[in-house]
């Protein structure tokens, strides 16, 4: 036994329609995107890829084929959490595999116009399209769900930048914020 050994070993029947695997995205633009899988079933070639905005439930999706391992979604929102499935329809055109997901993916962001406004109200950190980055990104968090705050006294000597999305600015325009400053002698 020091050599191999086993314990609780079983054989089961194969399932009629292994399911498919190693599922991924290839690249997204604003509104489409390249994902991929590899078929389960040896010579797999018809496949059902459900697809919707992040958490939908299984079943209410957006449903389109593919005749291969890839398949573009297209008509997607902008700046957009989405996820998708993918089920194998076997060789023997009658059983199809389980759905196998989510896997998560994002639409990347147009450029916003003005005006524009940012209110850091809500569940979403950071702002999506928003860039938080530095040795200190780690520092700059929403507070109380109502404001960006960086905590510049514990940086050390480093900076943390927080970038909106582009802004297509097509007129004169001036950038105003709100901000303060705490103040103590410990500081």
């Amino acid at each position: 036994t020091s050599d191999f050994a086993l314990d609780d070993f079983s054989i089961d029947e194969a399932p009629a329609c292994p399911n498919p695997f190693s599922l991924g995205v290839l690249s997204t633009s604003a509104t489409d995107a390249n994902v991929y899988w590899t078929a389960g079933s040896p010579g797999g070639n018809s496949f059902i890829v459900q697809y919707g905005i992040a958490g939908f439930p299984l079943g209410t999706g957006t449903l389109q084929g593919s005749a291969n391992d890839t398949a573009l979604l297209t008509g997607l929102t902008p700046s957009t959490n989405y996820e998708f499935y993918v089920a194998e329809i076997c060789p023997n055109g009658v059983d199809t595999s389980n759905f196998i997901g989510p896997i998560p993916f994002q639409t990347l962001c147009v450029a916003a116009s003005i005006p524009y406004l940012r209110d850091f109200d809500g569940a979403n950190w950071p702002p999506l399209c928003w860039t938080i980055g530095g040795p200190n990104a780690g520092m700059i968090v929403q507070n109380s769900s109502d404001y960006m705050e960086a905590s510049f006294w514990s940086f050390n000597n480093a900076t943390a930048t927080a970038a909106t999305e582009p802004i297509t600015i097509s007129t004169d325009a001036r950038v105003k914020f709100r901000w303060a400053h705490l103040y103590s002698a410990t500081y």
